[in-house]
């Protein structure tokens, strides 16, 4: 099975992606006036952006003609994509979930809340994106990914704080935030504890890479799919 997964890995988790934005992109009618459903399909179509520029490390390997290219990138940060990775993921999937969660909170206190963590977290990450391009250190891969998960957390129980105190409770499976929800929350409890291990991502721990492959394979597919599947059966909210 492993052997399966690692073979499929970048074809299984891609479909995934593409399935979420592609129902966004099928069902954006709907979602019309749901602000924070079109700005939810609006990121899944970036994520998906951002696999494709991703995979530049692999055109520079496989690619004669941009030899001189990679000599260029050579012992710096840029050789390989882990910086894409800080800045188009780490931090801005912090920055949209911050938002998608401002868009649909009720309540002015947790909104202001929302405002300033995101405000403060990101500015914490730059810096730590800053000290990533100058050091190489990939201790500041894990710390900023121990800041979203931070971040997670308080939005997930913020929403569904305001669920248990709503009508929405009764129809939770008719709302789309609640399969973002879910989604996030696995994905990220799922796939956080293995950037403590990032540094030892390497051939001689074959047991660490089939587990990363194993562990993200699934937490990518089902949190997609999740999300795409809430996109389609979901009922729009009129949010301006």
């Amino acid at each position: 099975m492993i052997s399966f997964i690692e073979e499929y890995y970048a074809i299984g988790f891609r479909s995934a992606e593409i399935f979420a934005a592609l129902s966004g992109i099928i069902f954006f009618k709907k979602y019309k006036y749901d602000k924070a459903a079109k700005y939810l399909i609006y990121f899944l179509i970036y994520v998906n952006v951002i696999e494709v520029i991703a995979h530049y490390p692999t055109l520079l390997q496989e690619e004669k003609s941009l030899k001189w290219l990679k000599d260029l990138l050579s012992g710096t940060a840029f050789l390989r994509n882990y910086w894409w990775y800080f800045i188009a993921w780490f931090i801005g999937s912090n920055v949209f979930f911050s938002f998608y969660y401002y868009l649909i909170s009720e309540s002015k206190k947790i909104q202001f809340y929302i405002k300033y963590l995101c405000f403060a977290t990101v500015s914490v990450q730059l810096i730590l994106f800053i000290l990533f391009l100058r050091k190489l250190d990939y201790d500041f891969l894990i710390y900023t990914e121990v800041i979203n998960l931070v971040v997670i957390l308080f939005l997930v129980s913020t929403y569904f704080m305001q669920l248990i105190n709503s009508e929405k409770l009764v129809i939770f499976y008719k709302t789309l935030p609640f399969y973002v929800t879910v989604a996030a929350f696995v994905f990220t409890i799922t796939t956080t504890p293995l950037v403590f291990f990032e540094r030892y991502f390497n051939l001689s721990d074959p047991d660490y890479i089939s587990l990363k492959y194993v562990v993200n394979f699934f937490a990518i597919i089902f949190m997609y799919s999740l999300i795409g599947i809430g996109i389609i059966v979901s009922e729009a909210e009129v949010r301006k």
